[in-house]
């Protein structure tokens, strides 16, 4: 199983989107977590997860929504493991320990939780993320 690279950032969608091109078109799948309270489901959904049904999920016009109910806080990995089985890079909003992903004058900035700085180019951040770690 390939491994799944996740990477703190502190902006929008918006600002990592060419990244994101780059990474698709090298065939790579991408996720976005949100570390934060998820926004309300419509009633039924609700109602459903209220009632005690493990999982709940809508689907439609092209998209899906999958919920579930938890005990306690989440767990970073497991989330990973369940939610985003197939990616190869998955941007997490939101504190947490995770190496930090800035944007820099045309390039990227990865920077570890001790603080440690390695600037790269599109492409150079697009192969590190086919290599098991980032940081080499």
């Amino acid at each position: 199983m390939a491994v799944v690279h996740a990477i703190r950032v502190d902006r929008g969608v918006e600002i990592f989107a060419p990244l994101v091109a780059a990474l698709l078109e090298k065939g790579y799948r991408v996720g976005w977590l949100e570390l934060r309270a998820p926004p309300a489901l419509d009633l039924p959904l609700e109602n459903a997860l209220d009632a005690g049904a493990f999982r709940v999920v809508a689907v439609g016009a092209g998209r899906s929504l999958a919920a579930k109910s938890m005990k306690g806080s989440p767990v970073l990995e497991d989330v990973l493991r369940e939610s985003f089985k197939g990616c190869r890079l998955v941007f997490v909003q939101g504190e947490s320990r995770l190496p930090q992903l800035r944007a820099a004058a045309g390039q990227w900035e990865l920077v570890t939780p001790e603080g440690a700085v390695r600037r790269l180019s599109s492409a150079e951040f697009v192969r590190a993320v086919g290599r098991p770690s980032l940081h080499k």
